[in-house]
């Protein structure tokens, strides 16, 4: 079995590009950038052409079998949601702290 460089390179660009856009966007007022835009583009175009190399090669990075198995097609789920909660509580919390909560900024990051 081969490396397939094409899909390697094609999903490592597009969660790099969507990594910069969520990581620069609101320094960048989010859309009203055309940076934010470039990227956003890039992400979107990356990752087409990645499900549509996966798709059509003969061995792809990422076999679309595997996600006919009802177990792992759950787990991917399931591990979504927890990652989602779990980003979002990170997320909220020093907000929550600092605001309403009055602690100052050094505990909070403690």
């Amino acid at each position: 079995m081969r490396f397939d460089f094409v899909g390697f390179t094609a999903i490592s660009l597009a969660i790099g590009a969507f990594q910069l856009m969520l990581d620069r966007g609101q320094l960048m007022d989010w859309f009203s950038s055309t940076e934010i835009w470039i990227e956003a583009a890039v992400a979107g175009t990356a990752f087409y052409l990645f499900v549509v190399h996966t798709l059509t090669a003969k061995e792809p990075f990422i076999s679309p079998a595997l996600f006919k198995d009802r177990n792992f097609f759950a787990g991917n789920i399931f591990i979504f949601v927890v990652g989602v909660v779990l980003f979002a509580t990170l997320a909220l919390l020093p907000p929550l702290l600092q605001n309403l909560m009055n602690y100052p900024v050094v505990t909070t990051g403690w």
